[in-house]
């Protein structure tokens, strides 16, 4: 099967698809030939801007550059490609992920970029949290706990109270914390992790996820459909029905009584008393939901198996798929208002929005859900080729905007014939981020997304 295909004249063209399939052709495709043994990766796009220079792009990261059209190729690909467990942003610009054999990654420019930091352990990581953008916490097998007072230059372990796995972290302040995982642990700190105390949960159930919205009220979600709860900082946990017994894998709260949990086969389950009462609330997908955070009473964003991302502008009454372009399992999201946020998953993947993961160009909200305009490779650092098929010949305008819809470039009365054609956008002067494209043609309307990541200098 074949993702790609990409000519910039009526003799040389080029296509790349599945299990690294690569095939070119220099004589306008009365002959093509084949190069193995690149990869075993499956090739999703290719771009060239001339006869010699051209990129390909590939699932695991796979970047691939060539100079002498397309005869050999470098591999360029870059970046940590380990499986991230969770994410935290201490603000819109810093923030970490962390994940399997102790990997920590940093960002301080809102996830443009990011560099692994040394976390002093190898211990596969499964959530992460800061407090302040000096004061965060790590958690994982074993009973590590990792902790750093400066932004992750430095990373030192706390000393853990049990062996057993920690999955899910949540700090109110650099002071007051609490952690939990297998066994039915709970642990919590009044001073930044110096001590931990073991806290009685009543269960010998697995704990995934803990949400405290202040230093009293705090929630727990696990195996079996359990929630706990507690109103006095966790002196005392109660079981609350959850309706299910299903796997809840995460848990979040807006406030101290609108709350969400999320687990297998779409579950989804929402309330409005503290956990008083649990109700389903419809969810358009049966796989694996792996997290769900909520800035506030109404916004919310859930993450899961296979690439999926939902979200809800109406508490949950209403829940609508986004995509953030990767079939990769999504584990971790985190919102630092209703615009920005982050999600972490498979194979090193980090996705960001700055608009909440939808943008409104001339009053039609577009949402991420693939478009018909091909983008590749994307994200770029210097051009992206687009692609698209049109009906018949004709005059078209292509229109770039920012991610809040504000126009960035424009290029008028463009003509192109009926069926495939391509489209090289160079953006100048621009800053890095997210763009959107859209063309009007006839009755058609065409759009697709585009990262901007120029290199540094």
């Amino acid at each position: 099967m074949f993702y790609s295909v990409n000519s910039v004249d009526y003799d040389h063209g080029w296509i790349v698809g599945n299990g690294g399939k690569y095939i070119y052709t220099t004589n306008g495709g009365d002959t093509w030939e084949e190069i193995q043994g690149m990869t075993d990766n499956h090739l999703w796009g290719v771009s060239f801007t001339d006869t010699d220079h051209g990129w390909i792009t590939g699932s695991l990261g796979v970047i691939f550059y060539s100079d002498d059209g397309g005869l050999s190729w470098h591999d360029q690909s870059n970046g940590c490609r380990k499986k991230f467990r969770g994410i935290s942003m201490a603000d819109e610009w810093n923030g970490w992920a962390a994940g399997d054999g102790g990997t920590i990654v940093h960002t301080a420019d809102g996830g443009f970029t990011w560099e692994e930091q040394n976390s002093g352990t190898a211990e596969t990581l499964f959530d992460i949290c800061f407090a302040s953008p000096d004061d965060g916490w790590a958690v994982g097998y074993n009973g590590t706990i990792m902790h750093t007072e400066d932004g992750g230059l430095s990373w030192n372990q706390q000393t853990s109270v049990v062996n057993l796995s920690l999955d899910g972290i949540s700090f109110v302040d650099p002071h007051t914390g609490c952690l939990v995982g297998s066994g039915g642990t709970i642990l919590h700190t009044q001073d930044g992790g110096i001590i931990w105390d073991i806290q009685l949960s009543g269960t010998n159930m697995y704990l995934y996820d803990v949400c405290f919205v202040d230093e009293m009220h705090g929630w727990v979600a696990g195996l079996a459909g359990i929630i706990l709860s507690t109103d006095d900082g966790g002196q005392n946990w109660t079981e609350q029905s959850s309706g299910t017994n299903l796997i809840l894998r995460a848990v979040s709260f807006a406030d101290e009584l609108n709350g969400w949990a999320v687990g297998e086969l779409g579950k989804l389950i929402h309330t409005s008393d503290g956990g008083e009462t649990w109700n389903n609330q419809p969810c358009p997908t049966v796989d694996f939901l792996k997290d769900v955070y909520f800035p506030d009473a109404m916004n919310g964003w859930v993450v899961g198996e296979n690439g999926t991302i939902l979200t809800t502008d109406n508490g949950g009454n209403n829940w609508s798929k986004q995509s953030g372009e990767t079939v990769h399992h999504l584990e971790a999201v985190h919102f630092v208002d209703g615009q920005y946020g982050w999600i972490a998953g498979g194979y090193g993947t980090i996705l960001y929005t700055d608009n909440g993961g939808t943008v409104e160009i001339n009053n039609q909200k577009v949402h991420d859900e693939g478009g018909t305009i091909l983008c590749s490779p994307n994200p770029f650092s210097s051009q992206a080729m687009l692609q698209f098929n049109l009906p018949s010949d004709g005059l078209t305008d292509i229109t770039f905007y920012t991610g809040n819809g504000i126009v960035a470039d424009l290029y008028s009365d463009m003509f192109f014939l009926k069926g495939n054609n391509s489209f090289t956008w160079k953006p100048e002067g621009l800053p890095a981020g997210v763009y959107f494209c859209k063309m009007v043609f006839g009755d058609e309307v065409l759009t697709g997304k585009l990262v901007y990541r120029p290199l540094l200098r």
